[in-house]
């Protein structure tokens, strides 16, 4: 039926729905977006999560053992996915470990406390003293997940509100932290890190989408680090040319060295195990003496080149070792069938570094080789290092990378990948990126998503 309203007739039906308000609307339209949205975590486990932030967490300890120097001077851990985000019970389980590993040190300050005066007990928990060296909870910071790092136990007593304990107390709590860090500490790490392989760990965060590295570089001439992100196809020459651009040439506009001409970059991959090896092959070869009654010429020669040889702050100079093995068998300070022994052993952990630069015709030693792919994918990411269950005690040899030029002297950059991440990664600082489809020096640019500090 029909109503005539103004002499014109209009339809009546079931009355309009009320409109929503705009903060209810917005809020709804969300919902139904995360509920329809597939997370990054959709169809994992919780204890596979939980086995790939271990890692995380392992691979960001571990460098206390084995770079203590450069690992004290990295502020935050910043997880590379945010596990905070995931339903469930999974920031619980990261949190347990975080307790656990606590736990392992209440036991060796416990021990302290009980055998020391009273007053002890009341010093230690009347005010936060452990706090600083213990591993805190992961926060989340901008989006992003993060763990501080610790304090060094060494540094316990050195300033407020520890420095305020009584001398005995304080040194006996340093012996007690630092028992608990190389000792308990190490354990977890070793077992953490083995725990969740490399291939398993960068399926469970990124699937199969992880075709890029976040590149960390730092040192002299760079006022702070810079962290660049490339594929890791990309040529090595891309990497040498962002850095010149974003640390070399603002370093040459500060120090008004804008004309100066700083000759070829360098890249060097060096391999910590095998140069620690060489050196100890070295010093084996030092200590076998050649006989008083020798030719002198020959002892003079000798001693000129152990001089050189473990003298030289450079690196080591192979031809000189051998020629220095030569020389001991004839002087008979060497048999010949122990100094074969010593260039087997010396040519099992060669070449000591691997290296890549724009000037092809550098002097190539035994010692040295040209990379075969002077790309990305060569360098080192922490999952790639070795195991610390391989490693001695106090062994902190590991494949590390640095950039140089040759006629700058005052310039050593130490190149550090961080992650194997996809090309739309994402961090709470800012990542310098090749322009897609582009390349340096010719018809691209280099850009910062500056946009990125959320």
């Amino acid at each position: 039926f029909y109503q005539r309203s103004c002499g014109l007739p209009r339809q009546l039906g079931p009355p309009a729905t009320p409109a929503m308000a705009p903060k209810v609307a917005s809020k709804r339209k969300r919902e139904q977006c995360e509920a329809e949205q597939v997370h990054w975590w959709t169809g994992k486990d919780l204890q596979g999560l939980n086995a790939c932030f271990k890692k995380e967490l392992a691979l960001f300890l571990k460098a206390s053992f084995v770079d203590h120097e450069h690992w004290y001077q990295r502020k935050f851990l910043y997880f590379q996915r945010n596990y905070a985000q995931v339903r469930g019970d999974l920031i619980d389980l990261c949190n347990n470990e975080i307790e656990e590993i606590n736990d392992m040190a209440n036991e060796h300050i416990e021990k302290v406390l009980s055998e020391g005066p009273s007053n002890w007990r009341e010093l230690i928990e009347g005010r936060e003293m452990l706090g600083p060296f213990l591993l805190c909870k992961p926060e989340e910071h901008k989006g992003f997940l993060r763990i501080p790092r610790p304090e060094r136990a060494g540094t316990f007593g050195s300033k407020d509100p520890q420095k305020q304990l009584p001398d005995e107390l304080s040194a006996k709590m340093e012996r007690a932290l630092f028992q608990w860090w190389h000792g308990n500490v190490r354990a977890w790490v070793v077992n953490a890190e083995q725990d969740c392989p490399a291939y398993h760990f960068s399926r469970m965060l990124w699937g199969g989408s992880a075709d890029h590295v976040e590149v960390k570089v730092v040192g002299r001439p760079a006022r702070a680090a810079v962290h660049f992100l490339l594929p890791d196809s990309e040529p090595l020459e891309t990497l040498a040319d962002m850095v010149d651009e974003h640390i070399i040439m603002k370093w040459q506009e500060r120090s008004g060295r804008d004309e100066e001409y700083y000759g070829s970059w360098l890249l060097e991959v060096i391999d910590g195990h095998r140069e620690k090896r060489i050196r100890q092959v070295i010093c084996e070869l030092k200590d076998k003496r050649c006989p008083m009654d020798a030719d002198p010429q020959i002892l003079r020669e000798i001693q000129e080149l152990e001089q050189t040889i473990f003298q030289h702050t450079g690196g080591m100079q192979m031809f000189d070792f051998r020629r220095l093995i030569d020389l001991k068998i004839q002087c008979k300070g060497i048999t010949e069938q122990e100094g074969q022994r010593i260039k087997r052993e010396m040519n099992q952990f060669l070449p000591v570094k691997r290296i890549a630069s724009c000037n092809k015709e550098l002097g190539e030693g035994p010692e040295e080789e040209y990379l075969q792919d002077p790309t990305c994918r060569v360098l080192p990411a922490p999952e790639d290092q070795k195991l610390l269950a391989q490693m001695s005690r106090w062994e902190e040899a590991q494949v590390s990378a640095k950039l140089s030029w040759i006629k700058l002297w005052d310039c050593e950059l130490r190149v550090e990948v961080l992650a194997r991440v996809p090309s739309d990664y994402r961090r709470p600082y800012s990542l310098v990126r090749v322009k897609p489809n582009s390349r340096i020096n010719h018809l691209g640019e280099i850009w910062s998503d500056e946009d990125q500090r959320v």
